[in-house]
């Protein structure tokens, strides 16, 4: 989802399949735009592998 074009928009439910284990996630608890939502969730311990229903919020760009 390319969330820069919905720029008010705050939060999002996210259904997540089960398996979804493809991908790289970058940053831990807040994650850079470009990684997977729902394996990136797996990561943070928000669902398990057999996926489930996750709520994500959107913040502006954090600096390093």
């Amino acid at each position: 989802m390319d969330i820069e074009k919905f720029p008010n928009l705050q939060s999002i439910m996210v259904r997540c399949p089960p398996g979804c284990l493809q991908g790289v996630v970058i940053g831990l608890t807040i994650h850079h735009k470009e990684s997977p939502i729902c394996l990136s969730a797996i990561a943070d311990r928000a669902i398990d592998h057999a996926g489930g229903v996750i709520t994500v919020f959107m913040t502006k760009g954090q600096t390093a």
